[in-house]
């Protein structure tokens, strides 16, 4: 093709290559590549994120091993898959995920919708915080989903891996049924925030009439604001009102607590001491795009000084 002449058309097409800009090549794409990488630190560590996956579902009650023959006739077992994903921080993770897609309507799931916190209501409850000088942390419950419970009845086929995780004879019969919710499934989110809602609901919060992801409590600590966007908890609030709905959260829920806001939702929140100014942007997912597109121009020959290159580039230099 004549570079020259290349239209926007073909542009295009060749940045649809960046859709996989959060991907990582070291990231194995099933089972059997995690279990069996050829890096064998890589291995360990794989293997290391599977069994405690499986040792967190096993502990949470997420699903109970059952003969596939006592399955009713009018339900179908759904699959599964292990997604892999190393995250920012370094650590390997591994996420049994079902396939939702194979859910029947009306049988496996009715309602479905889970509410996230408005992108309004985000902003302004940072622009209250640097008002009040409130404190503030993020809330990572980890394995939220599982914490779900299920209303429907669900089954599903045995994890990919699982006699060879657990060094068990392969039973053909052996089927799950599910407990709890699971990642994946088409109700998971929802499940969830009914949980994590009623939850809070219990410790005194309330539900803002604005946002249903938006709850508050007021108290002899102080002030308490939760926001929800599905699993990422942000709280922001006086210091002895925090330190109390964390303890809390701790006794319920397996949690990472963290008081920076450097990593929300993939973005990066930097508030200054005096909590007069804030910065939210992307920085990460940019250089991972930056890379991705300079890939695409030297490959393509349009040459990796292009002004697209150095249009992504320009926040390296300020």
């Amino acid at each position: 093709m004549d570079r020259v002449g290349l239209t926007i058309d073909d542009w295009l097409s060749e940045m649809c290559l960046v859709s996989a800009v959060t991907s990582d090549p070291d990231e194995p794409k099933d089972f059997q590549e995690a279990w069996h990488h050829p890096d064998l630190e890589a291995r360990a560590k794989w293997r290391a994120a599977i069994k405690k996956e499986l040792r967190c579902m096993r502990e949470k009650g997420v699903w109970r091993k059952i003969d596939r023959r006592n399955v009713p006739p009018n339900r179908r077992l759904i699959g599964n898959k292990w997604v892999f994903k190393i995250k920012r921080d370094g650590v390997y993770r591994a996420r049994l995920v079902a396939l939702g897609y194979s859910q029947i309507p009306g049988v496996d799931y009715f309602d479905n919708f889970a509410p996230v916190v408005n992108d309004v209501t985000f902003r302004m409850i940072i622009t209250r915080m640097m008002i009040e000088k409130w404190e503030s942390m993020i809330i990572d419950v980890e394995t939220a989903f599982l914490y779900g419970i299920l209303e429907e009845e669900i089954y599903m086929k045995m994890p990919q891996g699982y006699w060879e995780v657990e060094g068990q004879q392969i039973d053909v019969e052996a089927c799950c049924q599910l407990l709890k919710s699971a990642y994946g499934l088409v109700q998971a989110a929802r499940q969830w925030w009914k949980r994590c809602i009623k939850q809070l609901k219990e410790w005194g919060f309330q539900v803002s009439k604005a946002d249903p992801c938006l709850l508050y409590r007021k108290d002899e600590n102080g002030i308490c604001i939760v926001i929800m966007y599905v699993d990422d908890i942000l709280v922001v609030g006086n210091k002895n009102a925090l330190e109390d709905l964390k303890n809390s959260f701790e006794k319920v829920f397996t949690v990472k607590i963290d008081p920076d806001l450097k990593d929300y939702l993939g973005c990066e929140l930097v508030v200054d001491e005096r909590k007069q100014k804030a910065w939210m942007g992307q920085p990460s997912i940019m250089k991972k795009l930056g890379k991705q597109v300079q890939k695409v121009c030297i490959e393509s020959e349009i040459g990796e000084n292009s002004w697209n290159t150095r249009l992504l580039y320009s926040q390296d230099k300020g």
